[in-house]
């Protein structure tokens, strides 16, 4: 899967692009696909959900950042960032399998953590690695 394919399939998720922004959007979903930082869960073969994470000791500087911009990760961090969640619907199904996806492929985390946008900020949202769903 390339950029443009991924991109295609988030729009169909409801995911909308500006024009002016197109560029930026397209650099920064090939770096995370080339980095291996997006995890597609599918449903039947049809994919359902991506999740665009980092992995880091300081979580801080993903909020700080663009809304597109590219920033390498520690893949020795205790932190899973999610930095891009797009999706038909989540729940706690998703929420597992994405657990168990990212805990397989980096053992050491313990968090995760993210942004959950609101009318009046950021709001900062930590989940604990939750050991008898792995």
């Amino acid at each position: 899967m390339n950029a443009i394919d991924l991109m295609k399939i988030m729009g169909k998720m409801g995911t909308m692009f500006s024009a002016k922004s197109i560029e930026e959007i397209i650099d920064y979903c090939a770096l995370m696909l080339n980095d291996d930082r997006v995890i597609m869960i599918s449903e039947d073969s049809n994919p359902i959900s991506f999740i665009f994470y980092s992995i880091t000791d300081e979580p801080e500087k993903y909020l700080e950042k663009e809304k597109y911009q590219y920033l390498t990760h520690d893949k020795s961090g205790k932190f899973v960032y999610v930095e891009k969640l797009i999706s038909f619907h989540w729940n706690k199904y998703l929420r597992i399998i994405f657990e168990r996806l990212i805990t397989s492929k980096y053992p050491q985390i313990e968090s995760g953590v993210w942004h959950r946008q609101a009318r009046w900020g950021d709001r900062r949202v930590i989940s604990k690695r939750r050991f008898q769903n792995v």
